[in-house]
């Protein structure tokens, strides 16, 4: 198995309990140089970014447009509708001390897929106990967050 599948089935087994909760849907947009994995419901959505040449995860709240993702990436209609995780967490003041920095691997191909995929599941792993932990907070206050 690639990397890329080994990485996308994890991620995507750990999204679909949460799916079957309050997320009306499970996604996956394959691109060039990334993946990005979704889950969301009719106002807003976690999208976890994988960039495959960083070998990192970007972690995304989106605010969904009558239900369906907006039409830009990071803006609207003149609204931002994306935010960095990150961004919000401290932003907001909920936990300032959390950064995820991003990850460039250098070395041989082989020991820079183990490492790859080491890092970007750790990277999954602690950004999707970010959003367990501040979702309540974000849905309650979508509203001041994309104002």
């Amino acid at each position: 198995m690639k990397i890329k599948e080994i990485v996308l089935e994890q991620i995507k087994a750990r999204l679909s309990v949460l799916c079957g909760c309050e997320f009306s849907s499970l996604g996956v947009v394959d691109e060039t140089y990334s993946t990005r994995v979704y889950i969301k419901e009719r106002s807003i959505a976690i999208e976890f970014e994988i960039d495959w040449r960083e070998c990192t995860v970007f972690t995304l709240i989106v605010r969904m447009k009558n239900g369906e993702f907006p039409e830009g990436y990071y803006g609207c209609d003149g609204k931002v509708v994306r935010y960095h995780l990150q961004e919000i967490v401290k932003r907001l003041g909920w936990d300032d001390s959390r950064t995820l920095p991003s990850i460039n691997m250098t070395g041989e191909k082989e020991a820079y897929c183990v490492v790859c995929e080491e890092n970007i599941l750790s990277n999954f792993s602690s950004q999707s106990k970010l959003v367990d932990e501040f979702w309540g907070r974000i849905v309650r206050e979508q509203d001041s967050i994309f104002s």
